[in-house]
């Protein structure tokens, strides 16, 4: 191991320690450790903003010569310019279009994704719920059908057999209930795992760590 890897892996288990002091309380390590990671986060992101999209995309067309390319650059650019009018009180009417367009365009892709992968799947599955077996089908449809109706709300009527019906729907919910409990149960489940491995390979580093310094 040369220099460098040395020092970088000694700045990697102060780091680490610092975060795992975490577990003695709040402490100004552990938030030290919090505001380099969230700085080096945002530099990073901004460097990749800088490199992959502000240069190629904004800066590097103005020096192409093409007049189409810079026409149809100059928009993106006064509207980019334009959110910075979003950081002062007075002016803060005049980001208001381009912060629009941002929000627009970011609900109609998550909105499409939406639909396309999981809303049209899901019913294209439901639907189709003998494809992959009678049982499976069955706990399929039933999982879907119920979870609709758990978040459907409606008033109690003062009739019998509304009230009726009302029960059964009451049962229903229930199960709907149960699914989104399960679903939401394996999330959790999936991040606590993916929690514990990283806590896992931290003590592996801090053990590999040791054991070469100790082994020379």
């Amino acid at each position: 191991m040369n220099q460098p890897d040395i020092l970088w892996t000694i700045i990697s288990l102060i780091l680490t320690l610092m975060i795992f002091s975490y577990v003695l309380g709040d402490n100004f390590l552990f938030r030290i450790a919090t505001y380099i990671f969230v700085g080096v986060s945002s530099a990073y992101v901004a460097v990749l903003l800088l490199q992959s999209i502000i240069i190629p995309k904004l800066l590097m067309p103005f020096l192409s010569g093409n007049i189409n390319t810079i026409s149809f650059t100059i928009v993106p650019l006064l509207l980019s310019g334009m959110l910075i009018f979003k950081l002062f009180p007075k002016t803060n009417r005049l980001g208001t279009l381009p912060m629009a367009i941002i929000v627009g365009a970011g609900v109609g892709v998550m909105l499409t994704g939406s639909i396309l992968g999981t809303l049209i799947p899901q019913t294209t599955a439901t639907f189709n719920f003998t494809s992959s077996g009678w049982f499976t089908g069955f706990i399929l449809l039933l999982g879907t059908v119920t979870t609709l109706l758990y978040f459907q709300f409606t008033t109690k009527k003062q009739i019998q057999n509304i009230e009726q019906k009302q029960d059964y729907m009451y049962y229903l919910k229930q199960v709907g209930g149960g699914f989104i409990a399960i679903a939401l149960g394996s999330i959790f489940a999936g991040i606590i795992l993916s929690a514990i491995l990283a806590l896992i390979s931290r003590f592996t580093f801090i053990m590999q760590f040791f054991s070469s310094i100790v082994n020379g």
